[in-house]
C-alpha cells in the first residue's frame, strides 16, 4: 500500500501519494509508521521508514501556507523522494533527452566523430518528436527521461 500524505485545513483538503510503501496490516494510525511489534521487517528498514514519514510530515508543516494545492502537496513530496531532480531554485531540471544528450556530449568534450553520432541521435529524436506532435496531436510531447515508458521507446525504435 501507498503512503499518502493529507493537508486539512478551513477550505483546504488536499492529499497526496508518495513513493514509501508499507504492508496496510503493519500499520499504526497512532504511530503513523510501523506498529512496534511487526517481526516481519528488519528494524532498519522500520527505523529509516518512520524516519521517512516523520522528515516528509515535518516539511509539510514547515512550507504550508493558506492557498496551496495538490500540485504543490505532490512536488513537495517529489522534491523529497528525488532532491538531484531539482536545482537549488526548486524548478525542476530539464530532464528532456535531447538535453540531457547534449548536456553529456558538451562535458566529455567528445571527439567531432563522436560528436556527429550523437547529433544524429538528437535529430532522430526531434523527428519522433515533431511526428508525435503534427501527426499523432501529442502537442506537449517530448521524450524525457523521467516520464519514458516502454511504449515510447517501441514507437521510437
Amino acid at each position: 500500500m501507498r503512503v499518502f500524505f493529507r493537508v486539512r485545513d478551513t477550505n483546504c483538503d488536499i492529499k497526496a501519494a508518495s513513493e514509501l510503501a508499507i504492508n496496510p496490516n503493519h500499520w499504526s494510525q497512532e504511530l503513523q509508521g510501523y506498529k512496534p511489534r511487526v517481526s516481519l521487517v528488519s528494524e532498519a528498514r522500520k527505523r529509516q521508514f518512520n524516519r521517512q514519514v516523520r522528515e516528509i510530515s515535518d516539511l509539510i508543516a514547515e512550507s504550508y501556507r493558506k492557498g496551496v494545492t495538490g500540485d504543490w502537496l505532490q512536488c513537495l513530496i517529489d522534491e523529497y523522494n528525488h532532491p538531484r531532480a531539482y536545482d537549488s531554485s526548486s524548478m525542476p531540471v530539464d530532464t528532456r533527452l535531447i538535453e540531457i544528450i547534449r548536456d553529456y556530449v558538451k562535458k566529455r568534450g567528445l571527439v567531432k566523430r563522436s560528436v556527429y553520432k550523437y547529433d544524429d541521435i538528437i535529430y532522430n529524436i526531434q523527428r519522433f518528436e515533431r511526428y508525435q506532435k503534427e501527426v499523432m496531436h501529442r502537442r506537449e510531447f517530448f521524450l524525457k527521461a523521467d516520464t519514458m515508458t516502454e511504449h515510447n521507446l517501441y514507437d521510437f525504435r
